[in-house]
């Protein structure tokens, strides 16, 4: 099987067929976060996410400006809600059993940011800090590749504009 290339996380499509959301919102002061990976809301402004955030606004669609001032910039944000599929590559910290399989399929997952190449991935490995779905196999990839990608959406619980509480 081969091995893909690991990109960062991008809109595959939209159940509806229309555009992606995408919202614009003022950008914290040194933010250093690149497109396709996941920014909250802090006080009004994008924030880069941690580790197993507890609250997603999205997935950034700009790149950060890195600006020493709150709001001199605004980024562009692609909003996880029930319309909007996302593509992302499969990570394991064993690299031989970073594999896309069909069993993956109706499971939930949680993230693993990549700080060294500003990348977030699926991670099959982590099954207790759950953040999304895994909905399909992406067919760009064939099931058994390694570091293939999957097409999830985001659990709604996690995502900072659908919340209720």
């Amino acid at each position: 099987m081969a091995t893909i290339a690991q990109q960062s996380i991008v809109v595959d499509h939209t159940i509806s067929g229309n555009s992606p959301q995408i919202l614009t919102f003022p950008e914290a002061a040194s933010q250093t976060f690149k497109a396709g990976e996941l920014v909250y809301l802090n006080n009004g402004y994008v924030t880069e996410c941690g580790d197993d955030p507890s609250v997603i606004l999205g997935v950034a669609a700009d790149d950060a400006h890195n600006d020493s001032s709150d709001g001199t910039h605004e980024v562009g944000v692609y909003i996880p809600n029930h319309d909007t599929i996302f593509r992302a590559n499969v990570y394991h910290s064993t690299e031989a059993s970073a594999v896309t399989s069909k069993t993956l399929v109706g499971n939930s997952y949680g993230l693993y940011r990549d700080t060294s190449n500003s990348r977030v991935y699926v991670d099959i490995e982590d099954t207790a800090n759950h953040r999304v779905i895994v909905l399909a196999l992406s067919k760009l990839d064939s099931e058994g590749d390694k570091y293939g990608r999957v097409l999830f959406q985001f659990e709604q619980k996690y995502c900072q504009l659908q919340t209720t509480s």
